[in-house]
């Protein structure tokens, strides 16, 4: 922790960080909430990264944030992943209309 100028200590800002398991080759794209795990579904197959952004696409939809700000923390190469949501600035909005797509 940094103090500036005035004495003050600069907190860093809390990121949320989810559980995720990623399912493949899903007929349909879509992000569920079950047992406090996202379940995000994608079309895309797991080569060259393509379901990993299209993770990153659904969750920032579903979130309303830019997808600048998902990162994915840990599990790059797992169906089980950790998501970082960066700059976060307060509540969590979800898009409920953007489960599917």
């Amino acid at each position: 922790m940094a103090e500036n100028n005035n004495g003050i200590k600069n907190i860093k800002p809390i990121e949320p960080v989810f559980e995720v398991h990623v399912h493949t080759g899903s007929s349909q794209s879509r992000v569920e909430i079950r047992k406090k795990v996202i379940h995000v579904y994608t079309h895309k197959k797991p080569i060259k990264g393509e379901a990993n952004r299209d993770v990153i696409v659904q969750l920032s939809k579903y979130f309303n944030v830019p997808k600048k700000s998902i990162e994915i923390a840990k599990g790059e190469k797992s169906s089980k992943k950790l998501i970082k949501i960066k700059d976060f600035q307060g509540k969590l909005k979800i898009n409920s209309t953007n489960q599917s797509g």
